[in-house]
C-alpha cells in the first residue's frame, strides 16, 4: 500500500490499486473531509457533501480496503451508526509509471487530484466574500513559471515539504476556540510543465 515518510503522518502510496482507490473524485472528497474534520459518521459525510448514504458508504468502504481510512469505535455512540477517520493527514503517489498500468493509474489518480482543487477552490471562492477581511488578506495567491530541471525540481518539492512539516506542527496545537480555521495550503506539483 504505502509507507509513512521519515516518521510523518504523509502516506506515500506505492500501489497502484491503493491509487485507483482514491483516483475518484466522490471518494478523494470523501478522504478530504476526514481529513479535515477527523473522525465522522456516514450521515455527516452525507449531510457536508450532499451525498446518498449509500454512496457515502460504498466510498468509505473502498477507501478502507485501500488503508486510507478505518471503522472507529467511540466509546457511548449510537451502535447505529458508524464512525469513521482517515489514516493518515497527507499523501504522495509514487506509483511506478515504467508500464502501462502504472501510467494509466498515476494519470487518473493525478487528474482526480486536480479537479478536487479546482472544486475545493471553487467553493472556497463561491463563500469568500462572507469571510473576514482578515482572513482574505492572508490568503497566498502567488505563482510562478520558473525554468528548472528535474533535479531543482525535486529540491524544490523537498524544501516545500520540509515547510509543510513545521507547519503541521504548528497547526496541531490549535483548537477549535483559538481563531484557528481548516486551511488547505499546497497542492500537486507541475512536471514537465510547458509554457
Amino acid at each position: 500500500m504505502g509507507t509513512h515518510d521519515d516518521g510523518r503522518d504523509v502516506l506515500r502510496i506505492t500501489q497502484a490499486q491503493v491509487m485507483r482507490a482514491v483516483s475518484n473524485p466522490a471518494r478523494m472528497r470523501v478522504l478530504a473531509l476526514l481529513r479535515e474534520r477527523g473522525e465522522q459518521t456516514v450521515g455527516q459525510v452525507c449531510d457536508v457533501l450532499r451525498m446518498p448514504a449509500g454512496s457515502a458508504s460504498y466510498h468509505l468502504h473502498r477507501l478502507a480496503d485501500a488503508g486510507l481510512v478505518e471503522r472507529v469505535g467511540r466509546e457511548g455512540a449510537d451502535g447505529r451508526q458508524s464512525w469513521w477517520k482517515a489514516t493518515h493527514s497527507a499523501m504522495s503517489a509514487a506509483v511506478p509509471t515504467t508500464d502501462s498500468e502504472g501510467e494509466e493509474v498515476s494519470e487518473a489518480y493525478r487528474r482526480t487530484v486536480a479537479i478536487t482543487y479546482e472544486q475545493a477552490y471553487e467553493r472556497y471562492l463561491d463563500a469568500s466574500h462572507d469571510l473576514p477581511a482578515a482572513w482574505r488578506e492572508a490568503e497566498a495567491g502567488e505563482d510562478r513559471v520558473l525554468r528548472l530541471t528535474p533535479d531543482e525540481l525535486t529540491a524544490i518539492a523537498k524544501e516545500l515539504s520540509a515547510v509543510m512539516d513545521r507547519w503541521s506542527e504548528r497547526a496541531a496545537a490549535h483548537t477549535e476556540s483559538d481563531g484557528s480555521e481548516s486551511v488547505v495550503v499546497g497542492g500537486p506539483a507541475s512536471r514537465g510543465v510547458r509554457e
